[in-house]
């Protein structure tokens, strides 16, 4: 039963510092009561929100949400893949952690950068900002039962799950009474980069002479340094997921037609495989677990896989391999019992010893959220065309499922069933929309399994297998975009590690329009890009690098750890 509660605050109590006004107001419902402290700075125009939420009995809570109507005009969207909207504003709006400008000046109210809440939403016809403190679209999730009888039975775990007098506590900023227009805008890349592709591989049946074939460009190449085709050619990092062990002894015979015999590539089993595996990672590719083994492991199994990869290669990615109802089904992965701490076949304690904290989720794959969205042959899986209204998280963290663990999502599997379908996806016409719309794709492929009807492998002349060519002409133009600094091709860890420290970033609006930016986590940050509408920009009184790209002007600076910048913007 789904039941909406709608609560008025009510005044609680008033005091008055020597530098601040402190206003807390209280609301109450059968389910859970709030307080809500509002701290008015006298020195700059500053209010800091601050919600206490405790529950009074249990509640599965699908939103939760401070409902902002404002009597100025809307000026600025600030929208979710960073581009900002001034006006032909959309209907409807799902802005993520991103903000908006109300009204001008003297008359203004501005929202801006809010990682203490769940995300924001705004209704243009009704003028009206949804603080979303906990949203279930925010943080999709689903689940699979052990059930012996049952396939693909899954459960929406999406919403949070309270116990009687559980809390929770969300924290947002708003600024009053300053021109907030044209504010910098944090970009989800550094140095400027606009949009983002990230290729993750899925380790099922894969072969040596495949991977050498689909990396280096050719089975016969056996040194990256001689590559002449595939990934580590065109410098394209991927996020590949591997298996540890096979001791059930799977073979690649079946799946190929008889093609290939042997094993699976593993690393217990596959000496060649392993050295493979530790050349690609001198070039960027991050290597990580497709679980320890096709399938249910052992938990000394699981132990020493985990343990192999964070020594070898410092994995933080977790991809679910074989997730499903029945026992064998890999009962330790993520969507299935690894979480659950009654379960035998739980994990969560040894990713947290062995530092892997980035999951694969398969929500959007498996509910066929996106399904309906696509358009013609553009790469992504919802056609930024059909406007901002739907909630596309990258990445998020579940309050009540999966503790600190982060989710990663794929939205559908890149089969290209025959060459000129490179073509037909991956045109220079795809990448150049994809890259004006600033967006975001990490896909789900398998460029090394032992069946070429996957598409990214062929045979040559010699009967040789190599790399397909429409496949290297993708990487060939994604390399030309990234040398121009305008696609981002990265890997799962390096792109979360980038949002984790931009959520550490306080941002700080002054009455004179100036922005002042701390870094409050212990790494320096590289390159950290913004975009505003504006003439030019100072860091310090100096220049930063920078570049145009439509109407915005994108620039970027180094930001060490524990360190301020001022920046100052001229319209």
């Amino acid at each position: 039963e789904n039941i909406v509660e709608y609560s008025k605050f009510s005044y609680k109590s008033f005091k008055v510092g020597k530098s601040f006004s402190r206003l807390k107001l209280k609301a109450r419902n059968k389910y859970s009561t709030k307080e809500l402290e509002i701290i008015c700075s006298d020195v700059s125009p500053e209010l800091s929100f601050e919600i206490t939420e405790k529950y009074r009995k249990n509640v599965a809570c699908k939103r939760s949400a401070i409902l902002l109507k404002s009597l100025q005009p809307i000026e600025e969207v600030m929208r979710a893949n960073r581009k900002s909207d001034t006006n032909d504003f959309q209907q409807e709006y799902w802005l993520d952690k991103q903000g908006a400008v109300f009204g001008n000046d003297d008359n203004s109210i501005t929202i801006y950068h809010t990682p203490g809440i769940s995300s924001l939403q705004f209704d243009t016809e009704s003028n009206l900002l949804v603080i979303n403190l906990d949203y279930e679209k925010d943080h999709p999730f689903l689940h699979f039962p052990l059930r012996n009888d049952t396939t693909d039975y899954k459960l929406d775990w999406s919403e949070s799950i309270y116990k009687r007098r559980d809390k929770k506590m969300n924290k947002f900023k708003i600024f009053v009474g300053v021109d907030g227009s044209s504010l910098p805008r944090f970009l989800k890349n550094p140095e400027g980069y606009l949009a983002t592709y990230i290729w993750t591989e899925h380790a099922d049946f894969s072969n040596i002479r495949t991977n050498r074939a689909t990396y280096f460009g050719s089975e016969n190449t056996h040194k990256a340094e001689n590559s002449r085709g595939g990934f580590i050619y065109y410098n394209i990092p991927v996020t590949k997921s591997v298996f540890y062990n096979n001791p059930d002894q799977i073979t690649n015979t079946e799946i190929s037609g008889g093609k290939f015999t042997g094993l699976e590539s593993t690393i217990v089993t596959d000496t060649a495989f392993h050295d493979f595996l530790k050349q690609i990672d001198k070039h960027g590719i991050e290597i990580c677990l497709h679980t320890p083994e096709q399938y249910t492991t052992t938990r000394e199994q699981l132990e020493a896989a985990l343990e192999f990869t964070h020594r070898e290669f410092g994995s933080k990615t977790w991809i679910d391999h074989g997730y499903n109802n029945l026992k064998k089904n890999n009962r330790e992965d993520f969507m299935c019992d690894g979480l659950l701490t009654k379960s035998p076949f739980y994990a969560a304690n040894l990713w947290k010893k062995f530092g892997v904290n980035y999951f694969w989720n398969a929500y959007y794959e498996d509910y066929f959220t996106f399904e309906k969205w696509r358009f013609e042959s553009f790469l992504e899986p919802y056609f930024s065309g059909f406007g901002d209204f739907m909630p596309k998280p990258e990445y998020w963290m579940h309050p009540t499922r999966s503790n600190e663990f982060i989710h990663w999502p794929t939205s559908t599997v890149l089969y290209v069933e025959n060459d000129a379908l490179w073509e037909y996806f991956f045109s220079s016409r795809n990448l150049n929309t994809f890259v004006d719309s600033w967006s975001v794709e990490m896909n789900h492929c398998y460029p090394a399994w032992v069946d070429p009807k996957k598409g990214f492998w062929t045979y040559d002349m010699d009967s040789a297998i190599v790399a397909q060519p429409g496949f290297n002409r993708t990487l060939e133009r994604m390399a030309h975009l990234k040398k121009e600094k305008k696609l981002n091709v990265t890997t799962v860890k390096d792109f979360l590690n980038y949002q984790l420290l931009l959520e550490n970033i306080e941002y700080q609006l002054l009455q004179d329009g100036r922005i002042i930016i701390t870094n409050n986590s212990d790494q320096d940050i590289n390159g950290l890009s913004f975009a505003t509408k504006a003439k030019f920009v100072l860091i310090d009184r100096l220049m930063p690098a920078q570049k145009t790209s439509a109407n915005d002007l994108v620039f970027w600076f180094d930001l060490d750890a524990g360190s301020s910048r001022v920046i100052r913007i001229v319209k």
